[in-house]
């Protein structure tokens, strides 16, 4: 149930405690350039400044408490990494409410009639990416009406395509989503860019090296490295 910082030597120490939500939906997430994290410790969602983890209190930049509100089932930051969504469910549905980092202010609230997984609020004040429930997607949701903006569509009619992650490049010109298979975009035209083919598949997790020449994959236990 801990969050754990891994240093190169391998020692690992706790930096946060999961203890008062759901451990099996809920992840610790970095922006873009992995200079700040969402943790989830107890009941609250907070963001930390990355350069202070290897310190024994790590800097929290924004604590949001969720312990009075429905369940928190997911956070994400932006790119940049100035905006914190936070996602809490309810039976019909859900609410994501937007807060500026830096500030520590609400920037926007919007009750949604669809169940989300996983959330990754713009930079634009205007935008949410979001994967909807059973792992579909991903679609760009209006933060002011709730409408779609964008989505993937699935082969099926009576569901979006599959997506269990996704990720931009450090330039902002490539987008990134694990699929059945990984998947990479240009951006914003979403326009499909092949990648080879390495029989590793369900890529659950999608990261950019720090020069966006680089993409690694985590496709059931095996990690693939491919060449932009």
């Amino acid at each position: 149930r801990d969050t754990r910082l891994v240093d190169p030597s391998g020692e690992a120490r706790s930096i946060a405690c999961v203890a008062g939500m759901n451990q099996h939906v809920v992840k610790p997430l970095f922006d873009r350039e992995r200079r700040r994290l969402v943790v989830f410790d107890d009941h609250v969602v907070r963001v930390l400044d990355a350069d202070t983890l290897s310190a024994t209190t790590p800097r929290s930049l924004l604590d949001v408490p969720v312990a009075n509100a429905p369940e928190c089932r997911a956070a994400g930051l932006s790119p940049s990494g100035r905006r914190l969504a936070v996602y809490e469910q309810q039976d019909d549905g859900g609410r994501v409410t937007v807060y500026d980092v830096d500030r520590g202010v609400q920037r926007a609230a919007l009750d949604l009639p669809t169940k989300l997984d996983d959330i990754t609020p713009l930079d634009d004040d205007e935008t949410l990416v979001a994967s909807l429930d059973y792992g579909q997607g991903p679609v760009a949701i209006d933060l002011a009406t709730g409408k779609r903006r964008w989505q993937f569509d699935g082969e099926r009619d009576d569901r979006l395509a599959t997506a269990y992650d996704w990720a931009w490049s450090p330039d902002s010109m490539r987008f990134a989503v694990g699929r059945e298979r990984p998947t990479l975009y240009s951006w914003p035209a979403r326009e499909s860019i092949e990648l080879a083919e390495t029989g590793y598949y369900r890529a659950k997790c999608m990261v950019f090296s720090a020069d966006g020449t680089r993409l690694a994959a985590s496709c059931d236990g095996t990690n693939v490295v491919y060449r932009i």
